[in-house]
């Protein structure tokens, strides 16, 4: 009885992960066009900027529902993508800067 009761419990686990990852992508998506909507705007609208807050709040509260409900290992992995993200935008960066340089002193 014990065994099906956990199973139920992972299963409904699982389904609360689902359901947070499914608001947090909810939630960026109403940012972006809001953010989108305001650039063709002009700079006197306040509503959007409201719009952008509150969304960024609710993807923060769905993306830390969405953690809580990871184990260990997949927490260490989200962690690992991240800092792979973050290196390969920083050596994006800099080989943009190097390309530069070399098309500067004019050896591109």
């Amino acid at each position: 009885m014990t065994e099906q009761n956990s199973d139920g419990q992972k299963t409904a686990r699982k389904e609360r992960g689902h359901i947070a990852a499914i608001i947090a992508l909810a939630a960026v998506a109403v940012v972006a066009v809001a953010w989108f909507w305001t650039t063709r705007q002009p700079q006197d609208s306040v509503l959007p900027n409201g719009i952008i807050v509150i969304g960024g709040g609710a993807f923060a509260t769905a993306l830390i529902a969405y953690v809580r409900d990871m184990d260990a290992s997949d927490v260490f992995e989200m962690l690992g993508s991240i800092v792979m993200g973050l290196l390969s935008v920083i050596g994006a960066i800099l080989l943009g800067i190097w390309n530069w340089f070399l098309g500067l002193i004019g050896l591109d």
